[in-house]
């Protein structure tokens, strides 16, 4: 047992099966699935999680049907053919060997377009969907039962159904999305009799001692599904059953997928008192719980209070597989900090381009990207010199430096960080700081030279005789001009006094992480009135659209804000702002505006780069002085380069 977290590092019951600790990796997207199997890639991916220390790791969602007419990607997992059962066996193989629990999460997500227990649609986030037939109920609920069988066979410790974030089985319990008026429909006893059912069916096919739970929302949190008052009475219900051996508590729904992913705007731990409230009056049943733990320090401290017994640290073990190692050695303060920007959902779920993540370039590589790269042959050359101390940088002066390369980095500002600092303006965008912190102690233990305030010309480098010169200089702003006013001021949050009561308008080029901190600045500040133009279909498409800007846009609602989206700014003349359309030209007048100010596109900055080509000298361009992105590109791209040198 570990002095600072004996909780946390105790062992944990589930059932028969005994965790080696009471922290979890819950059942995480990455859109890594060959043809719906497991491969090398999530293989190495969750086992270099395992070897940092987990006690369990949960598969992402594995359906167990597929079908129904929409064209299968194979990039999501599937259990429903016994052929899939050596490819999980092989993961499950992996993960013991690491001595790490393994439970596999069984859901069915084909009623996001074709399935629901009623036609009830949902707005945007899917067509409407069609009423299951009871006879098409039946034969889920033996795909459940079946799919179970093959976990077992393949070795999974414990087996989890989602009855939680919207799927299936969750719309069952709504009284919003199942309108039925069979014995499945009405009353909250008959909402829940098809989940408890498919419970039914897989545990006789597990038996009566194999570790079995339910994954469930303490609140749906949209309006659509249970709130934490229906649940209560729910989750009484399915542990009286006698079904299962652990509920595994998170929050959100069907709409409400932000929540599901809590961002840096909300606290750590965000949602620990609704858990607490709906399983107060429950009899004797292991809970876990997840929902944005970033530090061991955090879960200890919970777990001590009791009632929990196991703490999910997803997104944390993306962004470090060794948070818990760190920790445990007292190198918390060396863990790379997950900012909770989403991008690992962006990419996974939205996208399904394969689960990234902006802080950790070797999340999801880790199969092509050894954890410790071969280091590199000096033979007496002269050092690198990095010129930009953004994202792009700080990631490849500090792989760089790992390897044993001579680094000296070199930025005009008086701190690192670049564009970073400027989406970190608003209060609630802050983790990007936490970033920059970690960077600059990673530095430092790197032995990288760092020297700010430097402004760097092709002489000034010459005369360090570098080995190579990386610009990592990043991009600038392109002026806005516009009739009746002239440039239009960049936004900053100092313009604005707290309690300011102006009306003002953010013409938005950007759509970003600058245009997030601009607009979270603004309420943070004002009482006033704010319009956003944007030539883009949203507003802030650009951040994390799915993860971030929907939670964001429902805070905007409590403000008194207008969004006007397809849209250029095009003049202002007193008070009065004209936009036009960008697909038909016509224009129409905002009026009583008092301030206006933008967010503006960027363009590289490689003024630098030219120069050192024109003086014979060896450089690589890196970050968006390449071409202007976001921080992830940014930071990958800086990894990619910093373990391509010789």
């Amino acid at each position: 047992m570990h002095p600072d977290f004996p909780h946390a590092m105790a062992p944990g019951a589930i059932g028969k099966f005994t965790a080696k600790n009471r922290i979890y990796m819950s059942a995480q997207t990455t859109s890594f699935a060959t043809s719906g199997v497991p491969n090398d890639r999530h293989i190495a991916y969750l086992v270099e999680r395992a070897r940092g220390g987990l006690g369990i790791i949960f598969s992402e969602a594995v359906d167990v049907m597929s079908g129904h007419g929409y064209p299968e990607t194979g990039l999501r997992l599937s259990i429903e053919r016994d052929e899939a059962v050596p490819a999980f066996a092989r993961l499950v193989g992996a993960l013991h060997e690491e001595g790490t629990g393994a439970f596999l999460q069984l859901t069915q997500t084909g009623h996001t377009r074709f399935w629901a227990p009623s036609d009830v649609g949902i707005g945007g986030v899917a067509p409407r969907p069609r009423e299951m037939p009871t006879e098409e109920m039946g034969r889920l609920r033996a795909a459940f039962a079946d799919a179970a069988r093959r976990g077992v066979e393949a070795g999974f410790d414990g087996i989890e159904l989602h009855f939680g974030h919207g799927h299936l089985l969750h719309r069952f319990l709504s009284p919003v999305l199942n309108v039925r008026s069979d014995g499945y429909g009405g009353s909250p006893e008959n909402r829940l009799r098809y989940p408890l059912e498919v419970l039914a069916a897989v545990r006789a096919e597990v038996g009566g001692d194999f570790p079995l739970g339910v994954r469930v929302s303490s609140d749906d949190l949209g309006g659509l599904g249970p709130d934490e008052y229906m649940m209560v009475s729910i989750l009484k219900a399915i542990v009286q059953s006698g079904l299962v051996d652990f509920l595994n508590v998170s929050q959100g729904g069907a709409n409400t997928s932000a929540e599901q992913l809590p961002d840096m705007t909300f606290p750590e731990a965000p949602f620990i008192e609704m858990t607490r409230r709906v399983i107060a009056d429950l009899p004797p049943i292991t809970i876990m719980t997840t929902g944005r733990f970033r530090q061991l320090a955090t879960a200890e401290r919970i777990l001590s209070d009791g009632g929990i017994s196991f703490i999910g640290m997803t997104r944390a073990h993306t962004a470090d597989p060794e948070v818990m190692a760190k920790a445990l050695r007292g190198e918390a303060d060396k863990v790379r900090p997950c900012v909770a920007c989403n991008y690992c959902g962006e990419r996974a779920v939205a996208s399904a381009m394969g689960l990234a993540c902006m802080v950790n370039a070797r999340a999801g590589r880790e199969h092509l990207w050894p954890l410790q790269p071969p280091m590199a042959l000096q033979n007496g050359r002269g050092p690198i010199v990095v010129v930009g101390g953004g994202p792009a940088g700080m990631e490849f002066a500090r792989v760089a430096a790992s390897r044993g390369h001579s680094v000296e980095l070199y930025d005009a500002g008086d701190r690192l960080g670049g564009q970073m600092n400027a989406a970190a303006s608003a209060a609630t965008r802050g983790d990007f700081l936490k970033l920059i912190d970690y960077f600059e102690g990673e530095l430092r233990q790197a032995g990288v030279a760092v020297h700010l305030n430097a402004w760097m010309n092709v002489e000034r480098i010459s005369s360090l005789a570098p080995a190579l010169t990386v610009v990592a200089t990043g991009a600038r702003p392109v002026a806005q001009w516009l009739p009746g006013l002239g440039d239009l001021p960049s936004f900053e949050p100092a313009d604005l006094a707290h309690g300011d009561t102006r009306h003002v308008c953010l013409v938005d080029q950007e759509g970003g992480w600058r245009s997030v901190a601009a607009v979270e600045a603004w309420m943070e500040r004002s009482k006033g009135r704010l319009t956003i133009v944007t030539p883009s279909a949203g507003f802030a498409d650009g951040a994390s659209a799915h993860f971030t800007r929907t939670p964001l846009v429902r805070r905007l609602g409590q403000h008194n804000v207008s969004i006007v989206t397809d849209h250029n700014a095009v003049a202002f003349e007193q008070g009065r702002l004209t936009v036009k359309s960008v697909f038909t030209g016509a224009t129409f007048d905002i009026e009583g505006i008092e301030v206006v100010t933008g967010v503006s596109n960027f363009r590289s900055s490689n003024g630098l780069a030219r120069a050192l080509a024109d003086a014979k000298l060896e450089y690589r361009i890196i970050g968006d002085a390449y071409l202007p992105r976001d921080a992830l590109e940014a930071i990958h791209a800086g990894h990619c380069l910093a373990l391509e040198l010789q």
